[in-house]
């Protein structure tokens, strides 16, 4: 296992959210999957797409605009 994968790995562990992300990806740890996880995911109870409207302060981001799927303002 790479240095990188290792350092990704103790982040989720620090999360607690690796018995999560193993539920929802099945196959070998990635970097682009374990961010994915614990920013956009729903199933990651502490995921910054979960966060209230008024919680995500000036920003207005949305999990569609990060995700690209439309257009920042």
């Amino acid at each position: 296992m790479s240095l990188d994968i290792q350092q990704w790995t103790l982040i989720l562990r620090a999360a607690s959210a690796h018995r999560s992300y193993r539920h929802v990806y099945h196959d070998r740890y990635k970097a682009h999957n374990i961010a994915d996880f614990l920013i956009l995911r729903p199933e990651m109870p502490r995921s910054l797409s979960l966060l209230r409207p008024d919680d995500r302060g000036d920003t207005g981001w949305t999990n569609q605009d990060v995700r690209g799927q439309t257009g920042m303002p």
